[in-house]
């Protein structure tokens, strides 16, 4: 038999392939897919991370496990914080306009 479910057996990943995914999610920066597929060096990893945890059962590759660590990383305060440009006040009129909405001062 060499299918097991609705994949052929050499299309599973092997043993090292779910420990580079484990290793790169220890290193990873952005919290991004993208900076995953770098690291590993593949491509689609969240997919083969999601395969490993199938077969292996290693609980960092769980799919749920997975986003909470990326979301994580992401969402990490950067130590080059950009700041908000100082918002300008305006003055405000000392009275309304005539053409304004709403209550009209008494004359």
């Amino acid at each position: 038999m060499t299918f097991r479910g609705s994949m052929p057996l050499e299309d599973y990943p092997t043993r090292d392939t779910a420990l580079s995914i484990i290793d790169a999610l220890q290193r990873i920066e952005d919290g991004t897919h993208s900076e995953l597929e770098r690291l590993t060096g593949m491509a689609d990893t969240v997919i083969v991370a999601d395969r490993c945890y199938m077969v292996y059962g290693y609980p960092e590759l769980e799919p749920a496990a997975l986003a909470r660590r990326m979301a994580e990383v992401y969402m990490r305060p950067r130590s080059k914080t950009q700041t908000a440009p100082p918002v300008a006040t305006t003055a405000e009129p000392s009275t309304a306009p005539d053409h304004g909405y709403g209550f009209t001062p008494r004359r």
